[in-house]
């Protein structure tokens, strides 16, 4: 009985870690956008600077 249970928990376990759609994961980033250079609004309501300009950069050398 104890080797059953063992055997469906374990294949239980590995089909669990089978999953084919890779999950996307959402970042947020906080910025104070009132500080001129290092991020403030644009005209067209974007947001500019150094820190944005920095976080995009960390996020494509993190290829994420």
């Amino acid at each position: 009985m104890k080797k059953l249970l063992l055997s469906i928990f374990v294949t239980i376990f590995f089909l669990t870690g089978c999953d084919s759609k890779p999950t996307g994961k959402t970042y947020l980033v906080a910025t104070d956008a009132t500080l001129v250079p290092m991020s403030f609004m644009s005209v067209g309501n974007s947001i500019i600077g150094f820190e944005p300009d920095l976080m995009r950069a960390v996020a494509k050398e993190a290829e994420i």
